[in-house]
């Protein structure tokens, strides 16, 4: 209860540009843990505060601990069914920038961030489960089903030594599933 009370000023540290990187890391963690409900949302509608999450999506460029908080964050976002369905948003425009995204541009450096770090358990994990959150919302799901690379990788996270991810890669399934079903339902009764 703590923590969510004091989320705003949190926000507002980590993204002082006073901040340390180490600070950062921890702040940015912090957040990731936070349930702000439609907070979120409105922080997301932000540009300064989208900028400052995009920011810290740059592999190469910023350090992997920053990168996965940055993710855990997203994650965590992703838990609000207003939020997941501005992130998933196709017309995603940072009002600032005055740029028009004809696909998510924070969902295309997660799912970059998913490619290029796919060793790693924990970006894993937390990027399936912004899948997982897409799929379940039924939010940019054709996208989803198509992404060649991303299926392969489930499949083969089936059999996962991580039971974690395992578990969830079970539950992706499970829904892709679901759509296959209804689908092939809708197609064989109705077109």
């Amino acid at each position: 209860e703590f923590l969510e009370a004091s989320g705003p000023q949190i926000i507002k540290l980590a993204m002082s540009k006073k901040v340390n990187d180490d600070l950062k890391v921890e702040l940015i963690g912090i957040l990731g843990t936070i349930q702000l409900g439609d907070e979120w949302y409105d922080r997301l509608r932000n540009s300064a505060f989208m900028e400052f999450v995009s920011s810290h999506l740059g592999l190469g460029y910023v350090e992997d601990d920053l990168v996965l908080e940055a993710v855990c964050l997203i994650a965590k976002m992703a838990e609000n069914d207003k939020c997941l369905e501005f992130i998933a948003s196709k017309n995603f425009i940072l009002k600032k920038l005055l740029i028009k995204f004809l696909e998510s541009k924070l969902l295309k450096m997660v799912f970059g961030i998913f490619f290029e770090k796919s060793d790693d358990d924990e970006f894993v994990y937390q990027i399936l489960y912004i899948v997982y959150r897409l799929l379940f919302k039924d939010l940019i799901t054709d996208e989803i089903l198509s992404n060649n690379r991303l299926m392969d990788y489930c499949v083969e996270a089936l059999g996962d030594k991580n039971p974690r991810i395992r578990r969830l890669v079970n539950d992706i399934a499970d829904l892709i599933m679901v759509f296959w079903d209804f689908k092939e339902i809708f197609i064989n009764n109705f077109l």
